[in-house]
């Protein structure tokens, strides 16, 4: 088998791998198409330095990357327009804790709105915002933990 067919074969991996990174279906797809075409036009650029399945899986990887990236932008409107509609029908306490959160530095409240409102786990977050788990671990920590002494405090 050459390596263009390895590659084609690879398809239901890639799949499940920008799975475990991405929950969106679109970009799920999308990326492991515009991945694996990529990796058939620049399959005489494979080295043998890795194996061809880390090779084709760094490219889906990449190309998710990019995409968010590109897509960054609608993502963020969508958020603020989200979080902008979820201020209606709320309880008082409810809206003294939105009010609460658009006080947040932009970063925090990203990230706050991203998890809270919209229900995004941390892995997918990360991804979007292009940053590590870890920092987005301890930005949501933190935005929290502020948002519950500001709410405690009367």
């Amino acid at each position: 088998m050459d390596n263009t067919e390895q590659i084609l074969g690879l398809r239901k991996y890639l799949l499940n791998y920008a799975r475990s990174i991405s929950s969106n279906a679109y970009y799920v797809e999308d990326a492991v198409q515009e991945a694996t075409i990529k990796a058939v036009r620049k399959v005489n650029t494979f080295n043998n330095k890795s194996s061809l399945r880390s090779w084709v899986t760094t490219i889906t990887r990449n190309t998710l990357i990019d995409m968010a990236r590109r897509n960054k932008i609608y993502a963020d409107e969508e958020l603020v327009e989200r979080a902008e509609d979820s201020h209606e029908d709320h309880t008082d306490l409810e809206n003294e804790a939105l009010n609460k959160v658009d006080e947040l530095d932009q970063e925090t409240k990203d990230v706050v709105v991203m998890s809270s409102l919209l229900g995004l786990k941390m892995r997918q977050i990360s991804f979007v915002k292009g940053y590590s788990l870890g920092k987005v671990h301890s930005i949501a920590s933190n935005g929290f933990n502020t948002l519950k002494e500001q709410l405690t405090r009367k």
